[in-house]
C-alpha cells in the first residue's frame, strides 16, 4: 500500500505502531483493519484508520481440443491454467453434455456453434476459459444405383465419392462379377457422414447345350433342341423357337434369361451316299444264283452290303441266292446311310416275265398306289407283298391287302409266266415320304397403327422349295408367292392373319400362321410444359431443398424429369434436385410412351461459399494493449462483432484490450452464400509488481530482506548477492550499493520493479546505483550519487548515451538525472557516467561506471 499526503510535509510514517520509515510505501500488508501515522520534522503527527481486503486476480485459463465435431460424436477437452476440479458447461444446452473430465457428447440433434467453458471457482471470482466448437450435421451419402450385371461381365467400379462429394472407402473394395452382394461405404476420417450400402445384382448367365443328331446322311435333316426354360431363342438360321430342323452345316443358338445371354454352337455333318449302285445275277442252278453288287464309295468311306436290309457284310457277292426278287442295300460302314437297287431272277425259267418298276415319293401323310409304280409287266397280274420271302415263295400270308393305299416303306411285287407259274419275277419298290419343315418368318414388328405401312415379311424355306402366302387357313386363297411378302395396310384395329407354306417336289408342307396386329394410334400432340421455376442456386457444401417447377398443360400426360445423362430422376410438376446440373422436363402421353412434348430446360447451380478467413497475431493479450488489428485472409468488406462487451470496429476488427476476459470475435461475409468465421481471444489482467526491503541503507557486510508482491511467480535479475532469484522474498547481501530488479516469471502482464540498497563503506565514499526506473512511482525515479559519512565537495557529474552524447550534467549532489533529455523520455538502456569530487582536505577523486535505465 502507498500513503497519499493531503497536506503537510511528513518525514516519517508508521503502520500499526510499527517502526517508522521515511518512505510512503508499505509492502506485504495483510487483509484487515490498519492505522497509519504520519509525523513531520516538528514531531506533529496525524493518523488514518483503514481496512484492506485484497482479492487475487484470475489465472489465465485456456481450453484446448477439437474446434469442430460431428453431430452425435464425442470429443475430449482440456483446460490449461486454473485449478483442476472446476466445472465444465456447454451453451446451448441442446448441443449436448460434458462430464467432469471434459468429455463432450454431442446430442446428435443440434448443429451450429456451441461454446464449451471451464470455470475455476477456487478464487471465488468464477475464472473461466472457453472454446467455440462447430457441431456439423451428419450427411447420409447417396449413390446412383448400379444396374444388374451378368455373371462373367466386367465388374462395375464403386464410386470414390458420393453424390454429395463425400469421400470414403468400400468393404468389400471390389465388386464381384460372379455373385450378388452388398457393399458398405465408410466415410473418410473427419467427414461428418454416415455409412451407406449399394446392392449389386449379378444374374447368372444361362447354360445352353444343343442336343440332337449331329451326324446325318446326305440329303436328310435333323432336329436340334436348345432346351427349355429360356426367355428367348435366336438361331443362326433366323429361327426363334426352342427347336429347329436343319441340314448339314454349322448352327448357332443364343439364349437369353434375365437379360443375360449364352451361346452354343454345333456342327451337323452329312455322310456322302454311295453312287452308281447296281446288282447282277449269275445262275448257278435251276433254283439259285450268285448276286454281285457294284457301287462307288465316297472318298474316305468304306461300304458294306446286304440283301433286303439285313445281315450286312463286307463282301459285295452273295452266293446260292434262291430264285426271286431282292432289294440290294449298300451302306457306309458305321452309319445308317444307304442306297438300294432291285434285282429279280428265276434260274428255272429260260424266259421269265419282264417286270420293271419305278420307286415313288409321296408327300407327308399321303399313301401311294403300288400299281402305278409298274412300268413294264409281261407276266401275270401282280401280287403285292410286304416282304421278299413271302413274295418269292408265293405265300398267301405275305400279301399286302391294300396296295392302292401304301404308306412309306418297301414292298415286293410278284408276277408269273402265264403257262408256267413256277417261272416268276419279283421286284422291290420303295415308297418314300417327303417331310417339309414349317418355314421361318422374320421381319414382323407388331403392333402397327391403322393406316401404317407394314414391314416386309421374309419366309425361309428349309427344303429348298418355293414359298406360297395364303389369306385363309384352308390355304386356298393365295395372296403372294416368293420368299418375301408385304402385307396390306390395316384399315381398322385388330389382327390380320396370313399363312405361309413351303412347296417342294410337288408337296406342300404345314403352314405357319402370321398375325399382323393393328391398333388405333393416338395422334401425338402433347402440350409443352411451361417453366415456373427453372433456375435454382445452392451454396457449395449444402443440400438443396428447393424445387424446380413446371406446369402440366395436358391432362392426358405426365411430367417426367431427366438429368444430363437422360436418366429419369422424377415425375410430377416439381422436382427437388440434389446434384448441380442441367435437367429437362418432358410431358409424355399416358397412353403412348412414345408421344412426348418438347423439353423444358432447368438448372441447379452450385455457388462457391464466401471466404470469411481472418486471424490476429496472437490469441492472448495483456490488458491495456491498444490497436489490435486482424489480418483478413478471406473476402474484404465483411462485418466484425464480438461477445462479452468487447468493443470492436465492425469494419476493420480493431479493438483495445481494456477489459480482461475471453471473447469470441466473429467475421461475417455477406453475399449469395454468406460465410462466418470466429476467433477466440483472451485478455489477461495487468498487475503491478511492487518491491520493498526491511532496510534500504546497509553497512558493508549486512543483509536486507527484499519482498516482491503483486505477481504469482518472480524472476530477479541474476545477482550473486541474492539468496534466490525465483522467489518472492530473497535476502540481499550487497557489498556495494546495488539496485535489484524483479519481474514476473509467468504469463502475467506486469512491468518490472526495482529497489536500491545503499551500502555505506567503512570510510567516506561516494556511491551510485547501477539502475534506476524513472516511472514516477516514487521509487528509484532519479539517478544520483549517494555519500556515506561525509558530504563531498566540488562535485561534477556527467551522463552520456551510447553515442557519447552528454544527456545530463550537474554540480549539485541533490540534483540527479530523471531519465529525460531535452524534455523527452530517454530510451531504456545502458548509460555511462563520470563524477569528480573530493572530501574536505583530500585530493580530487574520479568515479565512472554504467547505469541501466528501466521503466
Amino acid at each position: 500500500m502507498t500513503v497519499t499526503i493531503v497536506s503537510g510535509t511528513p518525514t516519517a510514517y508508521s503502520l500499526d505502531s510499527g517502526t517508522a520509515q521515511a518512505g510512503t510505501t508499505f509492502a506485504g500488508v495483510a487483509n484487515g483493519n490498519h492505522t497509519i501515522v504520519a509525523t513531520d520534522a516538528n514531531g506533529c503527527s496525524d493518523s488514518e484508520a483503514f481496512a484492506t481486503n485484497c482479492i487475487p486476480g484470475c489465472p489465465t485459463i485456456t481450453v484446448t481440443g477439437s474446434q469442430s465435431v460431428c453431430a452425435g460424436a464425442t470429443a475430449v477437452y482440456t483446460q490449461i491454467g486454473g485449478v483442476a476440479g472446476g466445472v465444465w458447461s456447454v451453451v446451448p444446452a441442446a448441443a449436448g453434455a460434458i462430464d467432469a473430465g471434459g468429455s463432450f457428447a454431442s446430442s446428435g440433434a443440434f448443429t451450429g456453434n456451441a461454446t464449451i467453458t471451464y470455470t475455476d471457482n477456487s478464487t471465488g471470482l468464477g475464472c473461466a476459459g472457453s472454446i467455440v466448437v462447430v457441431v456439423n450435421a451428419v450427411t447420409a451419402p447417396t449413390f446412383a444405383a448400379i444396374a444388374a450385371i451378368c455373371s462373367g461381365d466386367v465388374a462395375p467400379v464403386l464410386p470414390a465419392v458420393s453424390i454429395e462429394c463425400i469421400a470414403g472407402s468400400w468393404l468389400p473394395a471390389l465388386v464381384s462379377n460372379t455373385a450378388s452382394g452388398t457393399y458398405t461405404f465408410t466415410p473418410a476420417a473427419g467427414a461428418c457422414a454416415s455409412t451407406a450400402t449399394i446392392n449389386v445384382t449379378v444374374n447368372q448367365s444361362p447354360t445352353v447345350n444343343i442336343t440332337g443328331t449331329l451326324a446325318i446322311c446326305e440329303g436328310t435333316t435333323t432336329t436340334l433342341d436348345a432346351g427349355t426354360g429360356f426367355d428367348d431363342y435366336t438361331w443362326s438360321n433366323g429361327g426363334s423357337s426352342q427347336t429347329i430342323t436343319v441340314g448339314a452345316g454349322t448352327h448357332t443358338v443364343t439364349v437369353t434369361d434375365n437379360g443375360c445371354t449364352s451361346t452354343n454352337q454345333v456342327v451337323v455333318t452329312a455322310t456322302a451316299l454311295p453312287t452308281n449302285v447296281s446288282a447282277t445275277n449269275n445262275c448257278t442252278s435251276n433254283s439259285a444264283a450268285t448276286i454281285t453288287v457294284a457301287a462307288t464309295a465316297a472318298a474316305g468311306t468304306t461300304l458294306e452290303y446286304s440283301l433286303d436290309g439285313t445281315n450286312y457284310q463286307a463282301a459285295n457277292i452273295f452266293t446260292d441266292v434262291p430264285n426271286g426278287g431282292y432289294t440290294v442295300s449298300v451302306r457306309v460302314v458305321g452309319t445308317t446311310c444307304s442306297v438300294t437297287a432291285d434285282i429279280s431272277f428265276n434260274c428255272a425259267c429260260l424266259n421269265p416275265p419282264t417286270l420293271t418298276i419305278q420307286d415313288v415319293t409321296v408327300c407327308e401323310g399321303v399313301t401311294a398306289d403300288l400299281a402305278t409304280t409298274i412300268v413294264t409287266n409281261t407276266g401275270s397280274a401282280p401280287a403285292y407283298y410286304t416282304n421278299s420271302v413271302d413274295a418269292n415263295a408265293a405265300n398267301a400270308v405275305g400279301l399286302f391287302a391294300t396296295p392302292s393305299a401304301a404308306p412309306a416303306g418297301t414292298y415286293y411285287i410278284r408276277v408269273e409266266d402265264a403257262t408256267d407259274p413256277a417261272c416268276f419275277t419279283v421286284e422291290a419298290v420303295t415308297v418314300a415320304e417327303l417331310v417339309i419343315v414349317t418355314p421361318t418368318v422374320t421381319g414382323l414388328n407388331n403392333p402397327y397403327c391403322v393406316g401404317e405401312t407394314v414391314d416386309a415379311l421374309t419366309a425361309t424355306p428349309n427344303q429348298g422349295g418355293t414359298i406360297t402366302w395364303y389369306a385363309n387357313t384352308d390355304l386356298t386363297l393365295v395372296v403372294a408367292t416368293g420368299n418375301t411378302y408385304t402385307p396390306s395396310t390395316g384399315v381398322q384395329a385388330g389382327a390380320v392373319s396370313y399363312w405361309v407354306a413351303e412347296n417342294a417336289n410337288g408337296c406342300q408342307g404345314p403352314a405357319t400362321q402370321v398375325d399382323v396386329v393393328f391398333e388405333v394410334c393416338v395422334t401425338c400432340n402433347v402440350q409443352t410444359p411451361i417453366g415456373v421455376i427453372t433456375e435454382l442456386s445452392t451454396c457449395e457444401g449444402t443440400t438443396n431443398t428447393s424445387a424446380l417447377e413446371v406446369t402440366n398443360n395436358d391432362p392426358n400426360a405426365t411430367i417426367h424429369w431427366y438429368d444430363a445423362t437422360n436418366t429419369e430422376v422424377a415425375t410430377g410438376t416439381s422436382f427437388v434436385p440434389s446434384v448441380a446440373g442441367t435437367y429437362t422436363a418432358v410431358a409424355i402421353a399416358n397412353n403412348d410412351p412414345t408421344c412426348t412434348s418438347p423439353a423444358v430446360t432447368a438448372t441447379l447451380t452450385e455457388t462457391t461459399v464466401g471466404d470469411a478467413g481472418f486471424v490476429y497475431d496472437e490469441d492472448t493479450y495483456c490488458q491495456g494493449t491498444t490497436n489490435i488489428t486482424p489480418t483478413i485472409t478471406g473476402t474484404n468488406g465483411g462485418s466484425f462483432s464480438a461477445t462479452g462487451g468487447l468493443v470492436i470496429n465492425p469494419a476493420t476488427g480493431t479493438f483495445d484490450a481494456t477489459t480482461a476476459g475471453t471473447f469470441t470475435i466473429t467475421y461475417d461475409v455477406a453475399g449469395n452464400c454468406p460465410a462466418t468465421n470466429t476467433f477466440v481471444v483472451t485478455v489477461i489482467p495487468s498487475i503491478t509488481i511492487t518491491v520493498s526491503s526491511d532496510v534500504t541503507v546497509l553497512t558493508t557486510g549486512d543483509s536486507a530482506q527484499l519482498t516482491a508482491t503483486g505477481a504469482t511467480t518472480y524472476n530477479w535479475t541474476s545477482n550473486p548477492t541474492l539468496s534466490c532469484t525465483d522467489c518472492a522474498n530473497p535476502v540481499a547481501t550487497p557489498t556495494q550499493t546495488t539496485t535489484y530488479t524483479v519481474q514476473t516469471a509467468g504469463n502475467e502482464c506486469a512491468e518490472p520493479a526495482s529497489i536500491t540498497i545503499v551500502v555505506n563503506p567503512a570510510e567516506p565514499e561516494l556511491i551510485t546505483p547501477n539502475a534506476f526506473s524513472p516511472n514516477n512511482d516514487g521509487v528509484n525515479d532519479v539517478f544520483r550519487a549517494v555519500y556515506a559519512y561525509e558530504i563531498p565537495e566540488n562535485l561534477s557529474m556527467r551522463i552520456y548515451d551510447r553515442w557519447g552524447v552528454c544527456v545530463f550534467e550537474s554540480i549539485d549532489l541533490n540534483y540527479g538525472w530523471d531519465g529525460t533529455f531535452k524534455g523527452f523520455d530517454s530510451e531504456i538502456g545502458v548509460y555511462a557516467y563520470t563524477i569528480s569530487y573530493n572530501f574536505t582536505g583530500k585530493n580530487t577523486k574520479f568515479l565512472s561506471g554504467n547505469v541501466t535505465l528501466v521503466r
